[in-house]
């Protein structure tokens, strides 16, 4: 029986449906790269808006977008997970909710083609660009002057992360889909044209993040930043902080039956502070046992 067979103009086209049903621009997209990050166990969190490098050899890098960073753990397997569409690297592993699953995809409501350079002092670098519009089909395509990230421009994304993340990241660029930066004519993911500055206000939401952040496990700040010009060092727009000694929330991954509180301090840049407290419950019923044995959890 010959094996069924998925057409790159057919990923496209469940991204394009995935985009519209599942996830909204902005702040939704935010809270789904946090969660990655946490998930791979990263601290810190860094998000510029740019305005590129116009002399930069791949187009993707040369005109605005948003520079995404954390210092999170990147193995080899996430290199396969991160070029997927539709599936987790990370599904048996309990400790881990939904890393670059489907919800990472929703980065496509901005761009049409994105790039991953992950680095680490002790490991080989690692560059790829998810580019789905590669294999298409379609006259004037122009995707595959995308499909290369040189070493120059690898260096590009290394230098704009100053000195905070400089022992190991996984850096994301998403470029700002353009009418210069088109797959096709025609072919696209979305009519929308993202901004700098439009962005950057829907994500910089202190308040919502204080929320999330105590939510998530292991990430200690989120920092948002925007460039105000081409020359000119990205501003702090909003940045907030957990403060040492925090006891974090758990998570699902936590198996024992038991009631227990967490609880610390948010700061933020103006010297204000957020205290939050809370408790999680975990409750196995015998339900809930033989589901996670199934070999379908």
């Amino acid at each position: 029986m010959p094996v069924l067979e998925i057409s790159p103009r057919a990923i496209v086209t469940q991204i394009k449906h995935n985009l519209q049903d599942r996830y909204q621009p902005g702040f939704p997209i935010l809270k789904e790269l946090l969660q990655n990050a946490d998930d791979a166990g990263a601290k810190h969190v860094r998000i510029d808006g740019l305005y590129g490098w116009p002399a930069a050899d791949n187009p993707l890098l040369q005109g605005p977008g948003l520079l995404v960073v954390n210092d999170g753990q990147f193995h080899s397997k996430d290199q396969r997970g991160i070029c997927s569409f539709g599936e987790s690297v990370k599904a048996d592993e309990a400790a881990a909710i939904g890393k670059f699953g489907v919800g990472q995809k929703a980065v496509f409501h901005w761009c049409d083609a994105f790039v991953a350079h992950a680095f680490d002092k002790s490991k080989h670098p690692f560059s790829v660009v998810v580019n789905p519009f590669l294999g298409v089909d379609a006259p004037d395509n122009v995707t595959r002057d995308w499909d290369k990230l040189s070493n120059s421009d690898a260096d590009r994304l290394c230098d704009a992360l100053l000195d905070g993340f400089r022992d190991r990241a996984l850096i994301l660029w998403l470029p700002f889909r353009s009418d210069q930066l088109r797959p096709a004519p025609n072919l696209e993911f979305s009519s929308k044209r993202p901004s700098i500055r439009k962005t950057i206000s829907q994500l910089a939401r202190t308040d919502d993040l204080y929320a999330l952040l105590t939510l998530l496990r292991r990430l200690e700040s989120i920092e948002i930043r925007e460039q105000e010009g081409l020359e000119l060092a990205p501003v702090t727009r909003c940045i907030v902080r957990m403060r040492d000694k925090a006891i974090r929330l758990h998570g699902p991954h936590h198996g024992a039956e038991d009631s227990r509180r967490f609880s610390g301090t948010l700061d933020r840049r103006a010297h204000e502070s957020a205290r939050f407290v809370g408790r999680e419950m975990t409750k196995l019923n015998e339900r809930l046992k033989a589901l996670k044995k199934s070999e379908h959890w």
